[in-house]
């Protein structure tokens, strides 16, 4: 009984934090998938533990709680366990250690994944407005970088990449370019990715999607070497255009302003004045 006693507190101390905390942020981004040796998934369980487990002893203690459970005495307890003798022989003194032992436990149990609760909750906050926060700190290069050390390791490369957490603006939209393994090119903004559980690409979705026509720009270029490849891009019928990841060989991603009634006067007097600019210099 006493091995098992030993790795349920174990499991339920140094694992289950991390565990609780995986479990959760897992609702809200896919995880980044990370291969680990054995001690290194026992000092990471230990590391994410060890904070939550002080600040719980802690907030037990000045609560008064620990100084109330009298007769917590986990000699008796493991010795009971151990040996059977020991057991019949201070039968009423181990039960009642064993009582205190258990709410001794349950005491910081409850404040240590109260705590891991709550941490993960404003992971998940930091995670889903990365963008925002991260925009906040322009003018604070450490906490950006204190921030890109706490979200990027845990949320998927691709994640980060296609959606808007790396957004330089709010008024951002992605675009992607996607050359597949048939030597096709394909242009649209994104709509949707799919990502798997080990986070990672199954597949993007485009809206808007279009086709380069790569064979008839190259035939035209043989008349007109300057020709711009503008006019061979071709709209896809449909709203939106589904990519596989494995036929996927080139992902390249724009970031493109979107223009709206509040930047329009500002994206007019850019064009004016860069049309100023040319017809001064043709002058």
């Amino acid at each position: 009984m006493l091995p098992l006693l030993i790795t349920i507190l174990l499991a339920i101390y140094v694992l289950g934090p991390d565990l609780v905390s995986a479990w959760i942020i897992s609702f809200s981004v896919p995880r980044r998938a990370v291969v680990q040796s054995r001690s290194e998934e026992w000092a990471r369980s230990i590391l994410w533990c060890l904070a939550p487990f002080l600040c719980a002893w802690v907030w037990a203690h000045h609560s008064g709680i620990l100084g109330q459970r009298e007769g917590v005495n986990a000699q008796v307890v493991f010795s009971g366990l151990y040996s059977e003798p020991f057991f019949v022989a201070h039968r009423n003194e181990f039960f009642a250690a064993v009582s205190a032992f258990f709410w001794l436990n349950w005491s910081l149990l409850w404040r240590l994944y109260s705590i891991v609760i709550v941490v993960s909750i404003g992971l998940i906050l930091m995670i889903k407005f990365y963008g925002p926060i991260r925009r906040s700190l322009v003018r604070h290069e450490r906490l950006q970088s204190f921030l890109a050390i706490v979200v990027l390791p845990r949320v998927s490369d691709w994640h980060v990449l296609l959606s808007h957490m790396l957004l330089p603006s709010a008024d951002v939209r992605l675009f992607v370019d996607i050359l597949t393994r048939s030597d096709q090119l394909y242009q649209g903004r994104l709509s949707d990715k799919t990502l798997g559980a080990d986070g990672s690409l199954v597949n993007v979705t485009l809206a808007e999607p279009t086709k380069f026509r790569r064979d008839r720009y190259l035939e035209a270029l043989k008349s007109d070497p300057h020709l711009s490849a503008d006019g061979f891009w071709n709209k896809i019928p449909g709203e939106i255009f589904v990519v596989m990841a494995d036929e996927i060989t080139t992902l390249n991603i724009r970031y493109v302003p979107q223009i709206t009634r509040e930047t329009a006067p500002e994206v007019i007097d850019t064009l004016r004045s860069i049309l100023a600019r040319l017809e001064s210099s043709q002058s």
